[in-house]
């Protein structure tokens, strides 16, 4: 019997997110990725996105970085961030995109049609 996200026990959560960060189980991370996300908790979540994203090189996981970093419930978009900020927000969104994420893929595209991407970044130039 398959339990729905909302009837995980924290045991159980927490054993996700070890083999997650732990063990680079990407099953795992998706499983929390939607615990999380489902209940609009992304803030919470960046340090698991962190982590797979540094440790494992998860493309799923740098790009979860950038969207958490971006769209927060304030709205915040890349292009309203400080530019430290920014820079990192794109850094993990080109490294997603680098790892093969199709979510990237599209919100380069996005960002590009929107003139937010700038060619000129010293990350674009590196990424493409």
């Amino acid at each position: 019997m398959h339990m729905g996200l909302s009837q995980i026990s924290p045991d159980s959560i927490n054993i996700l997110i070890d083999n997650s960060i732990l063990k680079g189980d990407t099953l795992s991370y998706d499983a929390i990725r939607a615990h999380y996300f489902i209940r609009n908790m992304y803030p919470d979540f960046l340090n698991y996105s962190l982590l797979m994203a540094n440790k494992f090189k998860y493309n799923k996981a740098c790009y979860d970085v950038y969207f958490i970093l971006t769209h927060s419930r304030w709205g915040l978009q890349v292009a309203n961030l400080d530019p430290t900020t920014q820079k990192i927000a794109l850094s993990y969104l080109f490294k997603a995109y680098k790892l093969g994420s199709s979510d990237a893929v599209w919100e380069i595209k996005n960002l590009k049609e929107q003139n937010i991407l700038l060619t000129d970044s010293i990350i674009y130039q590196q990424c493409w």
